[in-house]
């Protein structure tokens, strides 16, 4: 099913505001035949080559057609648009008015004369930065994806700067790498799992030889000496790309550099770096999850109140880019008051502590802002412990047992999400890149964002509750990966 990823990333391309088909669709296997056909029909792909493995070795016919449809990609995408431009242009003098009141004679009547001269046409040069009418045009030379990802917080202009077609091809099967950030919580465990059943695809369509996957374990310098072994691997040539999940914007960048400048693929997923010298980056949209989040909780509030507001871990990338996206909306409004905000490392025992200090300090408090679901659980744990009423209007995450919860107790809620889905989008764009198609320089994927009115239909009683529910892995699979069962099995099969 992700050839529709591939297919909606192709067709999408002259449109990035257009909902992702994963986006639409929550969970592949809860597709019904009758939806997905329209959807195909719409995207003028047949089923059989969106759901076949041998349809992703078609891919190429789709990009041809893209390639078409763009229009001008390939100069675009290798010249970005100048900073500054001079103008020369012929303008008209602005037009004087001359007023003057005269008496009639002999009568008391006075009237007003008015006469406009228009100036003569004149020419002016002018240096100024263009209009860009549409989407904005960003300078991935000079722009680094952190940056944008922190400070512009959306991307339209997916092929800015992107890497040339055919610059990275060479002959399949492929051999890649694969570095995780840290591994052992249900989110990256299960990203893991989708990069492994993407893997067997991609295997399977004689298209990937194997992969070495080495986890950082929350070390920056583990990290590093894992990009560093893998690039000698490279070097070797015994792999022919690399991805990697950046713990830090910037220790990481001497090393990234270094690879990209000597002509390896290195490509970011989940988090971005604060350099131009990437190959490609695919990360979430983590500044809509904020915005989206608070843009809610000032509605159920009518515009004020006082609200509990708990951080990530500091120094982050995604909690900076999920709170300040959040900070951004509530400083809108003046009568919505952030009485206690504090970080609480997505950690289901510290926001339960945190919770029990912030109520002693503000009992009286009106809605709750988290930037993570675990969190949200050991709040309302928390608030139920202590006799207070859970149902107070609150913004999180996916989290299975967040919304478990919020059921539960009738909390009002709504939930962003995190798809852990971009590792595999990541493989799925270097495998296209090496085989020589156009890919872009950053994709965005989608946030995702619903209601307590969707939870009865996306959450999974029949997983751990510290299941992040946006992802298409069935409850079997999810279920033998974080038992330890799957842990370290090296190709994910479609079902158990």
């Amino acid at each position: 099913p992700n050839i529709l990823i591939l297919a909606n990333i192709l067709y999408g391309s002259s449109n990035p505001s257009r909902k992702s088909l994963y986006c639409e669709h929550i969970k592949y296997n809860t597709m019904n035949n009758e939806d997905l056909d329209e959807k195909l029909k719409r995207k003028k792909i047949s089923r059989r080559k969106a759901l076949s493995t041998a349809g992703k070795v078609a891919t190429g016919v789709i990009v041809a057609g893209i390639v078409a449809g763009v229009g001008g990609y390939y100069a675009g995408a290798s010249a970005a648009p100048k900073a500054t431009e001079t103008v020369t242009k012929t303008v008209t003098a602005p037009a004087t008015t001359v007023t003057k009141t005269v008496a009639a004679s002999g009568t008391t009547v006075t009237k007003t004369v008015t006469t406009t001269a228009t100036g003569p046409a004149v020419t002016q040069t002018v240096t100024a930065t263009p209009t860009v009418t549409g989407a904005e045009r960003y300078f991935l030379d000079k722009q680094t994806g952190f940056k944008i990802f922190h400070d512009l917080h959306s991307w339209e202009d997916w092929w800015n700067n992107a890497p040339k077609v055919g610059q990275y091809k060479k002959d399949p099967p492929y051999k890649i790498g694969f570095i995780t950030s840290w591994r052992g919580n249900p989110w990256q465990e299960t990203a893991i799992a989708e990069f492994k059943r993407e893997a067997r695809r991609w295997r399977d369509a004689g298209l990937l030889a194997d992969y070495v996957h080495m986890d950082s374990a929350g070390s920056i310098d583990t990290e590093i000496s894992n990009l560093e072994s893998m690039f000698a691997m490279w070097q070797a040539g015994d792999l022919d790309a690399i991805l990697v999940d950046p713990l830090d914007p910037k220790a990481l960048n001497s090393t990234i550099e270094k690879i990209y400048d000597a002509g390896c693929p290195i490509i970011l997923w989940n988090n971005p770096a604060d350099t131009t010298k990437y190959t490609m980056t695919v990360i979430n949209d983590d500044w809509s999850y904020g915005v989206n989040d608070a843009k809610w909780l000032v509605k159920q509030l009518n515009g004020k109140g006082d609200i509990f507001f708990f951080r990530g871990l500091k120094g982050y990338p995604i909690d900076y880019a999920r709170s300040e996206g959040a900070l951004s909306v509530f400083k809108q409004y003046p009568d919505i008051h952030i009485v206690a905000i504090d970080y609480g490392d997505w950690s289901y025992d510290k926001a339960k502590k945190l919770s029990l200090d912030f109520v002693s300090a503000h009992p009286k408090f009106d809605g709750i802002y988290s930037v993570g679901g675990q969190m949200s659980s050991g709040i309302i744990d928390a608030m139920v412990e202590m006799g207070i009423d859970p149902r107070k209007p609150h913004a999180s995450e996916d989290q299975n047992g967040f919304m478990q919860r919020c059921l539960k107790y009738n909390i009002p809620a709504a939930a962003s999400a995190h798809p852990s889905i971009n590792c595999a989008i990541a493989l799925d764009l270097t495998i296209m890149l090496l085989q020589g198609y156009p890919v872009p320089k950053m994709y965005f994927f989608p946030q995702p964002f619903y209601t307590w009115e969707d939870f009865k239909k996306y959450v999974r009683p029949n997983v751990p509750e510290g299941v992040f529910v946006f992802t298409p892995l069935p409850d079997e699979i999810i279920n033998k990966v974080l038992s330890g069962e799957w842990k370290d099995i090296k190709w994910i099969p479609e079902k158990v």
